[in-house]
Order: C-alpha cells, then sequence, then structure tokens
C-alpha cells in the first residue's frame, strides 16, 4: 500500500508540473511551449521534491539558467499539437508526447525519468543543467532510484540503490500523513487546475503582498478592508502568480496554503485539542521553506483556545512571527482588527498592514467583465455587456450597504440563476428585477426615471392638495434636483423645512410621495420631542458598549439599511436637545453616520424632512395678511443653523380664499360612499363653512366626515330643525 501511495504521489506532482507549465504559458501570453519551458516549469512546480536528489542550490540556478534559454514565441512557425481543452496553446512533439503518456497513465518512468528524457532530447536543456552541475547521469540514476521506490522489489530482495547518491537525500518509502491535508486548502493547487476565480484590478494590492513577503523581518501581510472589497480575492490572484511563476526568485515554487477554521476547530472538545492542533499546522508549515499559509477572518484566532485569553491562538502565533520562522498572510476587516487584534499590540506590530479599499464602478466593471465567461460557462446563460453596465449602476445606487465589487458580483450571479429558471439570456429586465429583490426597492422605482415618477406625482398631490401649487411645486423641483446631483457634494440626496400652519397638507404631501415615488415603507416619522434629553443620543446612533440596548439598531439605521431611498420626516426638531439635534444636522451634511458599534451607515440616497408647525401657528392666524407674520415665524430657526444646513425651506401658506375652502368640503363630500341628495350636500357645505370660520383644510375635512356621520336616516341633516 505504501508503494501505491507514493506512486500517486509522483503521479500528481507530473500532473502539477504540467499544469503549472500550462498556466505559466497564458498567462505570458506565450501560444508555444518547447522542452526548454516545459522543464523550466516542470522543476520550478516540483522543486520541493526535486531538492531531495539536486540539492536546492543547483535546482533553483537550474531554474535561472533554463530562463535565460526561453527564446521569444514563435508558436506560429512550429509544428506541434494542440492539447486538448488548452485552445491555442501549441505543444512540441516531445511535449506533446509525454503529456499523452501521463494522462493515459501509461508512463512509468516516473517525474524524474521525464526530466532524463527531456535532457537527451534537447540541447538547450541539457546545456541549461550542465552549467549548473547537473549531469545526464546523475538524473538518470535519481531517476532509476524513483522507480526503484515507487515499484520495490519482491521483500526478498533487496532494492538497488545508486552509492553515489547520498542516503539522506533519498526521500522515505512511506509518509505519515500532513496535519495539512486535513486543515488547509492548497490555492496554488486550485489555481493550477483553474478552480479559482480569475483576480482583476488587484495588482497594486497583490504587489503590495508579495513585497511584504520578501522582506526579512515583519513578512506577514495582513489585509485590512470592509467586507466585499476582494480581500480573499487577492490571495487568490497571488496563488495565479505563483502558479504561472510571475514572482520573485524567492516566491518561485510556493505553495500557499488556506487554513481551514471551521475544521480546525471541529471536535475539540477538550483542553488542548486546538492547541495541539494549531501548532502542528504551523510546525509543519514552518518546516517547508516553500509554505506560505492564509488564514482568512484572522481575528478569529486572538483568544481561540483559552477562554482567558492568556494562552489564546494568537500568542502561539506570536514566536514563529517573530523568529520569522512563518510566513503567514490574513486577512480581516477593520471592524474585526480593531476590536481584536489592534489591542494586542506584540501581534499587531508583527504584521505588514496592507489596506484594501473599495474599487470604484469602472473597475468593477473590468472585473465583471472578466469573470463573465466563467459565469456564462458556470449557468449555461449568455449575459449582454448592456447587463454588466446596468449591474454596476444599479447596485451602485441600491445597495448602499454593501461594497464592490462583491455586490455587483452577486447580483451578475443572481441575475444569471434567475436567466436560468426563466430563459437563456441575462437582459437589463432580468438586472433590474434581481436588484429591486436585493435592495427591497419596488420595480417600477428601477424601470422609471426619477423623472418619471416625479412628474406623475406632481399633479396628482394638486388635485389632492389644494391652495398650495407653489408650495408642491417646490417639493418636486427639490426632488429632481437631488436625483439629478446625488452623490456630488457628499451629502444626503435632498433636504427640506416644510414651513406652515397645521393642517394644510405638508403630512400629507410626504405620505403621498412616500407611496408613490418610493414605496410604502420608506417613510420614517419621528417626534422630536422624544429626544428631549442628552442621553437620547442613543436613540439615533445607539448605545455604546456596555450600556442598556448595545447591538441594538436605532430607528434610522434600521429603516435606511432595510429602504436606502427612505423619507425620514423629523418633526418639531427644535424639541430635540442640542447634542441630538446637532447629530442630526451632521447627518445632514455628510450623508453617512456612524453607529455605537463603529459601523458606517451610508445615507446619501435618504431624504430628511423637517416639519415646523409650533412657531408658525404661534405667530400666524389664518387671515390674508399673513405673509409677513409667517416669515417672522421663522426667526427661530436662525438660531439654530439649520439654513446652512438644508437645501431648502418652503412654505405652506394658510387657506384663506372661500372658494377653495369650498372646494376642499365638496371634494371630501365626493370621496365618500354614502349617498347624499344635492340639497344635503350644499347644506353640510355651508353649515361647515359657517361653524368653522378660520379652520385648517384638515379641521373642515374632518367636521365634514362628522356631519355626513350624523346624518339621520331619513337624509336629513341632525339638528337642522333646532
Amino acid at each position: 500500500m505504501a508503494n501505491t501511495r507514493i506512486r500517486k504521489i509522483v503521479d500528481h506532482r507530473l500532473s502539477y508540473g504540467i499544469a503549472y507549465t500550462m498556466h505559466a504559458a497564458i498567462n505570458r501570453n506565450r501560444r508555444y511551449i518547447d522542452s526548454v519551458f516545459f522543464m523550466y516549469g516542470l522543476m520550478r512546480a516540483t522543486s520541493d521534491y526535486v531538492v531531495n536528489f539536486f540539492g536546492t542550490e543547483r535546482v533553483n540556478n537550474a531554474c535561472i539558467e533554463l530562463l535565460s534559454y526561453i527564446s521569444e514565441d514563435d508558436g506560429d512557425e512550429q509544428s506541434g499539437s494542440i492539447v486538448e481543452g488548452l485552445s491555442g496553446l501549441v505543444i512540441s512533439k516531445e511535449v506533446s508526447s509525454c503529456i499523452e503518456l501521463v494522462r493515459t497513465g501509461k508512463t512509468n518512468i516516473g517525474l524524474l525519468g521525464v526530466m532524463a528524457s527531456m535532457y537527451c532530447n534537447n540541447t538547450e536543456v541539457a546545456c541549461a543543467l550542465q552549467s549548473v552541475g547537473i549531469e545526464l547521469v546523475e538524473v538518470e540514476k535519481a531517476a532509476a532510484q524513483e522507480i526503484g521506490i515507487m515499484n520495490p522489489p519482491a521483500k526478498n530482495t533487496p532494492p538497488a540503490i545508486p552509492g553515489n547518491i547520498p542516503m539522506s537525500n533519498i526521500p522515505p518509502p512511506a509518509q505519515a500523513p500532513s496535519p495539512l491535508s486535513d486543515l488547509c486548502i492548497d490555492m496554488t493547487e486550485l489555481a493550477a487546475n483553474g478552480d479559482l476565480n480569475r483576480t482583476f484590478c488587484r495588482d497594486v494590492e497583490i504587489d503590495g503582498v508579495v513585497l511584504s513577503l520578501m522582506r526579512k523581518i515583519k513578512n506577514n501581510p495582513l489585509l485590512i478592508g470592509e467586507p466585499g472589497v476582494g480581500k480573499t480575492a487577492i490571495v487568490e490572484g497571488l496563488a495565479y502568480r505563483i502558479v504561472s511563476g510571475e514572482v520573485p526568485y524567492k516566491l518561485q515554487g510556493a505553495k500557499l496554503l488556506s487554513l481551514e477554521m471551521s475544521t480546525l476547530v471541529s471536535g475539540t472538545n477538550l483542553r488542548g485539542q486546538f492547541e495541539e492542533r494549531l501548532k502542528s499546522v504551523i510546525e509543519t508549515v514552518c518546516a517547508d521553506d516553500n509554505a506560505i499559509l492564509f488564514i482568512d477572518e484572522i481575528h478569529m484566532l486572538v483568544g481561540a483556545g483559552d477562554n482567558t485569553g492568556v494562552m489564546d491562538a494568537g500568542n502561539m502565533l506570536k514566536p514563529y512571527l517573530a523568529r520569522g520562522e512563518l510566513r503567514c498572510v490574513g486577512a480581516t476587516t477593520f471592524r474585526d482588527y480593531n476590536r481584536t487584534i489592534k489591542k494586542d499590540g506584540a501581534l499587531s506590530r508583527r504584521f505588514h498592514k496592507i489596506t484594501v479599499q473599495e474599487v470604484g464602478k469602472e473597475p468593477t466593471l473590468d472585473i465583471l467583465e472578466g469573470l463573465k465567461p466563467d459565469f456564462e460557462r458556470f449557468h449555461g446563460c449568455k449575459i449582454s455587456k448592456k447587463a454588466l453596465v446596468t449591474i454596476v449602476d444599479l447596485s451602485a445606487r441600491y445597495l448602499t450597504e454593501r461594497n464592490f465589487p462583491d455586490k455587483a458580483i452577486d447580483c451578475m450571479d443572481d441575475a444569471c440563476a434567475r436567466a436560468v429558471m426563466m430563459g437563456k439570456m441575462v437582459s437589463v429586465a432580468r438586472v433590474e428585477e434581481t436588484v429591486a429583490s436585493l435592495a427591497n426597492v419596488p420595480i417600477s422605482m428601477i424601470r422609471s426615471s426619477d423623472e418619471e415618477r416625479v412628474s406623475e406625482v406632481r399633479p396628482m398631490l394638486k388635485s389632492e392638495i389644494l391652495g398650495n401649487d407653489n408650495a408642491i411645486d417646490s417639493v418636486c423641483d427639490l426632488l429632481l434636483s437631488g436625483f439629478t446631483n446625488s452623490k456630488h457634494d457628499g451629502g444626503v440626496l435632498c433636504s427640506m423645512l416644510l414651513h406652515g400652519p397645521k393642517g394644510v397638507g405638508k403630512s400629507t404631501i410626504l405620505h403621498r410621495i412616500s407611496a408613490s415615488i418610493f414605496g410604502s415603507d420608506a417613510l420614517l416619522e419621528i417626534n422630536g420631542s422624544e429626544y428631549s434629553e442628552q442621553h437620547s443620543i442613543s436613540k439615533v446612533i445607539g448605545s455604546p458598549p456596555g450600556y442598556v440596548g448595545y447591538n441594538e439598531e436605532s430607528k434610522i439605521v434600521r429603516q435606511v439599511r432595510k429602504c436606502p431611498h427612505s423619507l425620514i420626516v423629523i418633526d418639531g426638531i427644535v424639541n430635540m436637545h442640542s447634542v441630538v439635534r446637532e447629530q442630526i444636522f451632521e447627518m445632514v451634511r455628510s450623508g453617512k453616520m456612524t453607529t455605537g458599534e463603529g459601523d458606517i451607515v451610508d445615507l446619501s440616497n435618504a431624504i430628511f424632512v423637517f416639519l415646523d408647525t409650533s412657531s408658525a401657528s404661534r405667530a400666524v392666524g389664518f387671515s390674508s395678511e399673513s405673509s409677513d407674520s409667517l416669515a417672522k415665524g421663522l426667526d427661530h430657526w436662525r438660531s439654530y443653523g439649520i439654513f446652512s444646513d438644508i437645501d431648502s425651506v418652503i412654505e405652506f401658506k394658510p387657506i384663506v380664499s372661500s372658494e377653495i375652502l369650498r372646494n376642499i368640503i365638496e371634494m371630501e363630500l365626493n370621496n365618500r360612499t354614502k349617498k347624499i341628495e344635492a340639497k344635503t350636500s350644499e347644506e353640510i357645505v355651508e353649515r361647515v363653512l359657517d361653524e368653522n370660520t378660520g379652520a385648517s383644510p384638515s379641521k373642515l375635512r374632518k367636521e365634514t366626515r362628522r356631519a355626513i356621520d350624523a346624518l339621520d336616516l331619513d337624509g336629513t341633516v341632525a339638528g337642522e330643525d333646532q
């Protein structure tokens, strides 16, 4: 059984070397693979095994020497066979025959036997190896030794071992299983097999990781960024670079091993089991000069293994990191880094921190175009170019709580899945359905333009709210301006102060706009009198650590995360405590807020509306000479500095026209389902007007409803004969 396992190991190394060479050619934009290029790829990919026979220095020098013999790509002038599954790669005859033998399983020569064959059949390979002191006879003896190990003779016949090969260089016939095989995933092997997603537009960050790994001290890069910005994708890009040989000499042939945290912790019921597993992984990685350990969500190690945190996994890493024995790549978020690793200064300083920022819309589109063939092949559908542009635009606008490129990739994946269920093409309409579902917004809001929705709601508002057409136009114009200039000034979509007496339609217009433009769930109403104490700030940003309500979202945070395009109405902001009021104004100015937990909430798509009725009702009455008094009613706002923070102050005037008031009453009568004779209706109109002189429109509507409800069964007005 041992020789069978060794046979599989050697075959795996040979197959890995072939895959390495193919991907190296693709990444170098090389079409032709000759014996020199194939020999280079084979030695580079299997250097950890070949050094047992020829020594580390000679193997590394051989790879460098082979690179100098690699000629310019002239595949169009060479004859060869096209490798199946790698369209466009032209393979020399000797390399093609070797690959075919390995694929069919007919070869019995092993890895070193392939190298000996390349040595004999190509003069340039022979010259390169001879220049570093690797002679043909030495390669042939090593190949014979490898065959003897893979296929040992009968038990009574001792295997023939060449005398000039040091015994220390002979690999053992059987090895104990490595902890890495169960607890780690070889990302370079996955990259060689094409099982990782390609990485695009992250060359600067990958270069930073490579540079950090090349350092003598603090050669442990730590990727820090918000969720979804592509930290793991950067490590996957590093794996592809290692496989293709596009890394410096010290990283050539490296193995990038991803630690599986769930497997590491699974089944560790007794004290010490977790530490023992982790230590075995670290020591195995340290013993292999080519191994690099990748720990995603590395903050989980801090405090793991011991409730007191005295001998947790983070402390176990420190000695190996300090001595430079362990090369480790970590990834975590800003919040988790500040919460765990940053507090441990001794652990934090052993990492070289690399900040990963969110990419913009143009790089995200490039990433989607790069990933498009893989998604089309997986889902069996087609993605149009216009659909990709729509994905980027809509996810940027409606999925504000998530980051590029993750949210755009999710949209593309979801749209492809929908296309498979309903069709074979990812169209713009399919993308709109996907974003509407992910963002929890009406599909009509996505499919119609902002101008169309506002133009539709404007006449509806004027027909329902009488006497303040100028105010309605001002509100609609401000909405259009906010949609047009969104994200330009860094604030919220738009903000306004609606000022005027009670009952003229300020709240009604907001409810109608919310339902017609943004959806019924988009409205949040806040009573300023509930925030009159200083500690009420916790109701806005959330409670700080250690206080009641910590980890609970505030009303505003919960509303905006549920519906980014929210209409936040604050009635009576003058009643709020100054600390709370200033926090609200800061949210309007910046278009974002920082919660008690340190999270940043995007408010750039929200609309803030402030209502003021108390001062207006005190300053003015319902008379024709109220304009000057109404303007004076705004003076108290200037002391709060609100005019410098909001976009517009919109005045709702009192309704003094008897004709408009009569129309309001008649409109309310027409909206009732109870049949009323014309004579009775006229009586109700006159009676409500006479008994409610100077009343607001809302008061007139209420009195009209009461009069209708008070009608006798015979249709006469109650109290008419009195």
